[in-house]
């Protein structure tokens, strides 16, 4: 067919402009809508049009907690808080429709890690560094948590290997070495010009969702996008401008 797509990307989301849990929560509906029947929408419509591979978007971050850092083979967590439950079943619905092995179409998802970098909430003019700055991000309980990030020109790059080359399955897209938000935190603080974050120790009141960012979050290993993608990803700007 002349003008056939060959690959179709489904990079679909309705996300706030400000990061925070309530934000997340107020667009929580509009965004698995449009991730969801809208991606349905346009996998029907690749289909139609005679598309040999489809690439939709996914995450890296809500594998179940463990120790050393997550592969692609690796379980999501069960019974997680409500935010990160809500939307891990979004995810897993995308992820179904584009790997699922009875599909029409070759799938790629590639989960991205954090992003960071221009028009992103994580970067200078971005809406968390406004609250770093305001001292309204607080780092909370111990900050174990492991943050996997991906800067947006890196993530760029890897999609466009991923159009380019003949691959099928999930993918990690984040940088090699996933960092405690107890670390990063700080770090991003000071790359910002705002004061050390105000600690907050929880307890039975914390934000369920907060606290597993905080605490709770595994780190993803990137060695198969390495490998197949040829994805060779920044380290994290801010830690590394802080060495």
């Amino acid at each position: 067919m002349e003008g056939r797509p060959d690959v179709v990307v489904d990079e679909l989301s309705a996300l706030p402009r400000s990061y925070s849990p309530a934000q997340m929560r107020a667009t929580l509906t509009a965004n698995g809508a449009v991730r969801t029947v809208g991606g349905d929408n346009l996998y029907a419509a690749a289909v139609a049009a005679g598309s040999r591979r489809y690439i939709s978007q996914s995450g890296c971050y809500f594998y179940r907690p463990g120790a050393g850092l997550a592969d692609e083979a690796e379980p999501w967590v069960e019974q997680g808080p409500p935010l990160v439950a809500a939307t891990l079943d979004v995810q897993t619905a995308v992820e179904e429709r584009t790997l699922a092995p009875d599909q029409p179409l070759a799938g790629v998802a590639l989960r991205y890690g954090f992003f960071y970098g221009p028009g992103t909430w994580f970067h200078p003019d971005g809406d968390v560094a406004d609250q770093v700055r305001d001292g309204r991000y607080p780092l909370l309980g111990s900050g174990a948590g492991r943050w996997s990030w991906v800067h947006v020109d890196d993530a760029a790059a890897a999609t466009v290997a991923a159009v380019e080359a003949d691959v099928t399955g999930a993918f990690n897209i984040c940088d090699d070495s996933p960092t405690p938000i107890g670390q990063w935190l700080p770090a991003f603080a000071r790359y910002v010009g705002a004061p050390p974050p105000p600690r907050v120790a929880t307890g039975p009141d914390t934000d369920p969702d907060g606290r597993f960012y905080a605490e709770m979050l595994r780190g993803a290993a990137n060695d198969r996008a390495r490998k197949e993608l040829g994805f060779s990803p920044r380290p994290l700007t801010w830690t590394a401008a802080s060495d």
